[in-house]
């Protein structure tokens, strides 16, 4: 509840893992980026990555995992990674970093997509 309200972000929490879910695929709730904990009390954060992936309607938003701590993340990054987040970052959280993560993620999501669209002589 950390971020609810700051860096001018508007941020829908979910404490479990199903009900992230279940907000990801209502079709009328815009999602533009998807912060998950590893560790969820409902079910393992790493399922809820996979998950997510395999969501139509997630597969092109971009997601950050939070990690417990630095020894547990050493042994979570790569295994998230390849499940596709965009970055790992450790518990406790900084506000300050967690916002410049948000923004290096969305920057270069918004890159990506003007990117594509100028590859397929889309205007911007």
């Amino acid at each position: 509840h950390h971020l609810r309200g700051l860096g001018g972000y508007r941020v829908h929490v979910s404490r479990y893992g199903h009900a992230a879910l279940s907000y990801v695929r209502e079709p009328n709730n815009r999602v533009d980026l998807i912060a998950v904990d590893l560790h969820l009390p409902d079910m393992k954060g790493h399922e809820l990555v996979r998950q997510l992936a395999a969501e139509t309607r997630a597969e092109q938003v971009p997601l950050i995992a939070i990690s417990t701590s630095v020894e547990s993340s050493s042994k979570e990054r790569q295994p998230v990674l390849d499940l596709g987040a965009a970055r790992l970052i450790n518990k406790p959280i900084q506000v300050p970093e967690v916002i410049a993560e948000i923004e290096h993620v969305l920057s270069r999501k918004r890159t990506n997509h003007r990117a594509a669209r100028a590859v397929h002589g889309e205007p911007e």
